[in-house]
């Protein structure tokens, strides 16, 4: 969705670069397109969302 890899994330959120995102669904983090939106800005890529997904909520 973001084209960030799942380690540089985890690394950002680990190390405070990013906030945790307020949803947790099943001990995984569910991020909202807000969060989503933020988390694609601070790597400088884009979101791109699929016409069939809805931008409410990501499990990563």
């Amino acid at each position: 969705m973001t084209g960030v890899l799942r380690h540089r994330i985890i690394y950002a959120l680990q190390n405070g670069y990013l906030p945790e995102p307020q949803a947790w669904i099943s001990n995984q983090r569910a991020w909202s397109a807000e969060e989503v939106t933020q988390l694609a800005g601070y790597f400088g890529s884009s979101v791109e969302w699929r016409s069939t997904q809805s931008p409410t909520k990501h499990v990563l």
